[in-house]
């Protein structure tokens, strides 16, 4: 019976260990800033998701920096999973939501984020995403690029 016992606690302990290292140190959201470059008066398609979702940038140079020191190109870092947009938006504040069903624009004025300002729109209807420097990017969802 102590046998049984010591082996229910022992496996008991690893549980809430293996639960702990999950919730806590295998979060995908490593730090990380942008570098925005090559700034234009036109936006560009930088990346396409699978599901036919596209990003449009004013800047044609998007690449992700890690706390590691690791770069990637925005478009790569998404396709490999290791950021998200939503990873970006949650460092972001929310500055508007027009009343087309759920567009949202969106600020950073942190430069821990990113290298310049930039303003960053999730469209509703086409569920694009748009990065821009001021925040009307979002009539960028209303244009067909």
């Amino acid at each position: 019976m102590k046998v049984r016992t010591i082996v229910i606690k022992k496996i008991f302990c690893i549980a809430v260990m293996l639960m702990t290292i999950f919730v806590s140190g295998c979060s995908n959201t490593k730090e990380f800033s942008l570098i925005l470059e090559k700034q234009s008066d036109d936006y560009v398609e930088i990346h396409k998701f699978s599901d036919s979702t596209k990003i449009y940038s004013i800047f044609s140079d998007v690449k992700v920096k890690f706390d590691d020191n690791k770069e990637y190109d925005l478009s790569e870092a998404l396709n490999k999973k290791i950021l998200t947009i939503d990873d970006i938006i949650k460092k972001m504040s929310l500055y508007s939501e027009v009343n087309d069903g759920g567009t949202k624009t969106y600020e950073s004025n942190d430069k821990k984020l990113a290298n310049v300002n930039f303003t960053l729109a999730k469209c509703h209807s086409s569920n694009d995403i748009i990065i821009g420097i001021d925040t009307t990017v979002a009539d960028e969802c209303r244009t067909s690029h």
